[in-house]
């Protein structure tokens, strides 16, 4: 099982996308629980948060993870969103490293070809470093969670994850659009 904590900000259409896209993964028993780490969170987003069941953590970084319930952690930023087909890519992976046939101790997931950036678009277009999001066991990340100054990218870093083969629609470069 797989607690599931997302980096949000006064984002509520992209928090509720990246809630929605994880749906799947607790019908089949992989998301036990999904906490949202408040980085400057709206009443309105707070609000989508509680509807879904979340729980909302004000706290720092090293105190979220230890707060997650299961032996392994789902980082994402509000607005990622896994594609088909990563719910069996994330069991396997958790299964292999239980058997230590895994290549590494971290993962994230592939980025969908479509939000690849092309030759020209790469020079400019700079995704985060949690694109992919970052799955791994809880113990490791209150491990290096000091070391990375409760910034998501410090701890991808850190954790050297490989890539798996299933897809993630990423955050939005440009956020959340604006509603008129």
């Amino acid at each position: 099982m797989l607690s599931v904590l997302i980096e949000a900000r006064e984002e509520p259409l992209l928090i509720a996308s990246t809630l929605a896209a994880l749906v799947p993964g607790a019908v089949e028993g992989l998301v036990a629980d999904v906490s949202l780490m408040d980085r400057g969170m709206g009443a309105e987003a707070i609000r989508v948060a509680e509807h879904a069941g979340c729980r909302v953590r004000a706290e720092p970084l090293e105190a979220c993870l230890s707060a997650a319930r299961t032996q392994w952690i789902l980082l994402l930023e509000a607005g990622a969103r896994p594609m088909p087909g990563w719910i069996e890519e994330v069991s396997g992976f958790m299964a292999d490293v239980a058997d230590g046939r895994a290549r590494g101790t971290a993962a994230r997931l592939r980025i969908a070809v479509q939000d690849r950036p092309r030759l020209v678009q790469g020079l400019f277009l700079r995704r985060s470093l949690m694109a992919g999001g970052l799955i791994l066991q809880k113990s490791s990340a209150v491990a290096l969670a000091p070391a990375a100054r409760g910034s998501l990218s410090a701890l991808v870093k850190a954790a050297r994850p490989i890539v798996l083969k299933a897809d993630m629609r990423p955050r939005p470069p440009e956020g959340e659009p604006v509603r008129r």
